[in-house]
């Protein structure tokens, strides 16, 4: 007999943000890639054309997932203050991310 998953295990692939997500080890890639102005389209094509085939349907419901899940969210500040950091220093113009958004999630803590 097979072991049954845990309730956790269930929910986390449920809220679409897991580890096994192949989009999950490229996360701070799309984020950068969302700074940068890519759409959901630009970012699945830019991928696919860089060897990881996917579709916009997929990295938009992998990021929106990854912004609101409230485990991730310090990993997914971090992706989103690296990728401004290395636009900055690459001389690329980006939104500078949501300060009041990250207190917020601070005081959450």
């Amino acid at each position: 007999m097979s072991r049954l998953p845990s309730p956790e295990e269930l929910f986390s692939k449920a809220s679409g943000v897991t580890e096994d997500s192949m989009l999950f080890p490229y996360r701070g890639t799309l984020v950068l890639l969302r700074q940068r102005g890519f759409s959901y389209r630009g970012i699945a094509k830019w991928l696919s054309e860089n060897g990881l085939e996917t579709n916009h349907t997929s990295v938009r419901n992998f990021l929106d997932s990854y912004s609101r899940d409230e485990e991730l969210a310090n990993d997914f500040q971090q992706a989103q203050d690296e990728a401004y950091i290395t636009l900055q220093r690459r001389g690329v113009s980006a939104p500078k991310p949501d300060l009041e958004d990250q207190l917020e999630r601070e005081d959450e803590q």
